[in-house]
């Protein structure tokens, strides 16, 4: 599942994936509904939904789902929540950070850019071997001497469990 606005994605990560809280939806934000505050009303900041018609309406309709998915992901995985945390790589349309508890590392890798990207991640005290998708079910990859190689698809994002 990809967006064709990378911001729409990016938006979701800091309060799904890597935050210490339990992620929110705000009127309409999970289909993304962009709200209006205007000088004389707030009809425009809170826009009326009609459910059967949510496929037309809905600016990025697959943004629920992607939403789901990364409550599910955090729900599950007490690193992510816990685990101590690590900047990896931080470039204008790329970033990656890890989360490392006793038994488990976790590498969260997003790509903002509209092209699928290989991230190069450098091992940095991470544990060697293979890595489960956390995100996209059945993508695994086994790291090499100094690190992982990641194809990483547009405006979407990898949660490597270790």
């Amino acid at each position: 599942m990809y967006f064709e606005e990378a911001r729409a994605f990016i938006s979701i990560i800091p309060s799904t994936v890597y935050a210490t809280i339990i992620p929110a939806i705000y009127y309409g934000s999970e289909w993304g509904f962009e709200g209006k505050k205007t000088a004389h009303s707030d009809d425009s900041l809170r826009p009326h939904v009609k459910l059967n018609d949510l496929g037309k309406q809905a600016k990025h309709p697959k943004l629920l789902e992607a939403i789901k998915q990364f409550i599910l992901v955090h729900k599950n995985c007490e690193t992510l929540v816990n685990g101590s945390y690590e900047t990896l790589l931080v470039t204008n349309e790329q970033y990656a950070f890890s989360r490392k508890s006793t038994y488990k590392t976790i590498i969260v890798i997003v790509n903002a850019s509209k092209k699928s990207v290989k991230v190069n991640i450098d091992f940095k005290g991470l544990s060697s071997g293979v890595y489960a998708d956390l995100l996209n079910t059945g993508y695994t990859l086994t790291s090499n001497k100094t690190g992982l190689s990641v194809e990483v698809p547009p405006c979407w994002g990898r949660i490597l469990s270790h």
